[in-house]
């Protein structure tokens, strides 16, 4: 092969590997412990980045509302969001295979040995969840919030913690890794043995949006490595045990 051919061919394949190598700006929200923004940290961000970097990628973050994080996604100013909630592909969004699920559950104490097998036996409980619970649970639930003994939604969801193990409600409806993660700072002895879980609503599978869909691809071949070596179920208990 002449000189220059071989030459050409070692340039070709120095500049594809230093695109692959690219910055990547990944858009996120501030919700721990899914996306702590104080540290660069938290499940979300910690996974997508985790897999973006094993692809040999430098990634920085951004920080907006979710909506915003999208259109700027949608309109190319970031190449990636985390997370996203819908599975729905677009012209403009692709998104990646579920690298975590959100958990929404009702706790109790399990002295008081509540039966909560549905949704519908809320209503004989004192409920307490977090602000915007009755807009983010649809219908069904608002109807059901409603007709409960009492029901209370907190805007500080450090304070739901607190207030079950007080015993001041019966239940507190919050997501299953938000609730652990606030519970270690928490300094009630066996806190974890007298907590009683019931799972009475579907998880919800959270995705990474990217506006190529090749690298949404490489992305997804990474991630299931992520899980096959155990690194995403480390991630999350770094947050919550």
């Amino acid at each position: 092969m002449p000189k220059f051919g071989m030459l050409a061919i070692l340039i070709t394949l120095t500049c594809a590997k230093l695109s692959f190598a690219d910055n990547i700006t990944l858009g996120t929200s501030n919700a721990p412990p899914y996306m702590i923004k104080e540290s660069d940290s938290g499940i979300d961000i910690e996974i997508a980045k985790t897999v973006l970097e094993k692809m040999g990628h430098k990634v920085t973050i951004k920080y907006f509302s979710l909506h915003r994080a999208k259109t700027e996604l949608e309109e190319k100013k970031i190449d990636a969001m985390v997370p996203l909630f819908s599975s729905a592909e677009s012209d403009k969004i692709h998104v990646s295979d579920s690298h975590v699920l959100y958990r929404p559950t009702a706790f109790s104490i399990k002295g008081k040995q509540l039966e909560v097998n549905s949704l519908q036996d809320l209503k004989k409980y004192r409920v307490m969840t977090f602000q915007g619970a009755k807009g983010y649970f649809g219908p069904e639930f608002q109807e059901i919030a409603n007709q409960a003994k009492s029901y209370k939604e907190h805007f500080d969801m450090t304070k739901l913690v607190m207030l079950l193990y007080r015993q001041r409600t019966d239940i507190v409806l919050l997501d299953y890794n938000i609730f652990h993660y606030y519970l270690k700072d928490i300094n009630f002895k066996k806190k974890v043995d007298i907590l009683e879980v019931h799972e009475i609503l579907p998880r919800v599978p959270a995705v990474v949006g990217f506006n190529n869909k090749k690298l949404r691809d490489q992305f997804n071949e990474e991630l299931k490595k992520l899980y096959d070596d155990g690194t995403q179920r480390s991630i999350i208990n770094k947050y919550i045990k």
